[in-house]
């Protein structure tokens, strides 16, 4: 997540980045393959997101999931996964 972000930071700029787009893939990295899926229960996993959404660079930016969707409950349920990872500020 570091490397990630220090990478991100030298080419774009951390200032630049606005808000996260979440959502767990379905797919394995590499794959070329865009299959979103829940929080949680894919490749990036509870853990991912625990690391991503807690990181100090960008614990403070909004995000926009993008999940698959038959009624408000997987919507829910998603915000709910999202919410619960989230730790208090050192």
């Amino acid at each position: 997540m570091n490397k990630t972000l220090e990478l991100f930071d030298q080419t774009v700029g951390l200032k630049k980045l606005r808000l996260l787009h979440l959502n767990d893939s379905k797919a394995p990295m590499g794959s070329r393959e865009d299959r979103h899926w829940h929080i949680g229960e894919g490749q990036i996993g509870l853990e991912g997101f625990r690391c991503l959404i807690n990181h100090p660079s960008i614990r403070d930016l909004p995000g926009i999931m993008e999940t698959p969707r038959t009624d408000t409950l997987e919507d829910l349920k998603n915000m709910n996964v999202i919410e619960s990872l989230v730790e208090n500020s050192p």
